[in-house]
């Protein structure tokens, strides 16, 4: 059977706004009729701690105890309240510790990346290195190149070219130039000498033609003299035959050309006569 409140009569229980007394009447009273402070409805049960009514209070001091009890819900319901705070501040501290935790992860990441730029940053340095000794022997090549550059008169300037080659090439044109040189002159020479021999042959007409002509001259001017020789009867001088009177054809009034050859049959050459 239910209990009821002692002072309204109306139903009642401990977990119904009510409170029992744990004094000698056993009662069930309600919270707002018997003006118990409302903090006592949060005193959880089974804690030992115990409410007496207004009537069973004769003769007892118990105004310590219900301060007490009064301080003592306060207190458990601030702990309550800590333990709340608590949660909330570990599961605050379980998050941040996470975050911590991938903040560690990221700052190793980030070491390891570091570490890593350093090692670019010593390949860079030992590249960069490389490189200047590369363009110190690319020079160095260059500079050689040019010490051995040679220039020839009459071959073209070209970049990478095969010297041996292309002085085998030049030396076959000159080759070449050369015998056609040669031969030209052999012509030339065999030009001039049958040129040579037509005008000796020429000449040598000329000259019998000539003796020809003046054959007829010659005779009267021998016989006269030989006798004039004989008229004069010089003393100390020999006799003077017609056959001893030497006779030349004096030949040196005849013109000559200054392109006209003379020949010398001595040397076998040809002088080009030349008038004074």
């Amino acid at each position: 059977m239910p209990e009821v409140c002692a002072t309204c009569t109306s139903p009642g229980t401990r977990t119904n706004q009510g409170i029992s007394c744990d004094g000698p009447c056993e009662k069930t009273f309600h919270f707002k009729c018997t003006k118990t402070p409302a903090a006592y409805q949060d005193i959880p049960a089974g804690t030992g701690l115990t409410w007496v009514c207004d009537k069973c209070k004769h003769g007892r001091n118990d105004s310590k105890l219900d301060k007490l009890l009064v301080s003592l819900a306060s207190i458990q319901k601030d702990l309550k309240d800590v333990k709340t705070v608590q949660t909330e501040v570990f599961d605050s501290l379980n998050f941040y510790g996470g975050k911590i935790d991938d903040f560690g992860k990221r700052m190793d990441n980030f070491q390891k990346t570091i570490n890593s730029v350093q090692g670019v940053q010593q390949d860079v340095q030992q590249l960069k290195k490389e490189c200047e000794n590369l363009r110190a022997e690319i020079e160095s090549m260059h500079q050689q190149q040019r010490m051995e550059n040679i220039e020839i008169s009459g071959l073209p300037e070209k970049n990478n070219g095969n010297l041996k080659l292309i002085m085998q090439i030049k030396m076959n044109e000159k080759t070449e130039s050369d015998m056609k040189l040669k031969r030209q002159l052999i012509e030339a020479t065999d030009a001039v000498r049958q040129k040579f021999n037509t005008i000796k042959s020429n000449r040598t007409e000329n000259l019998m033609s000539l003796e020809k002509i003046y054959e007829p001259i010659t005779k009267p001017l021998n016989v006269i003299s030989a006798a004039t020789v004989a008229k004069l009867k010089i003393d100390n001088l020999p006799s003077v035959t017609e056959t001893s009177i030497p006779v030349s054809i004096n030949t040196s009034f005849i013109p000559l050309s200054a392109s006209t050859p003379k020949y010398n049959s001595r040397s076998d050459t040809t002088e080009f006569y030349s008038p004074p």
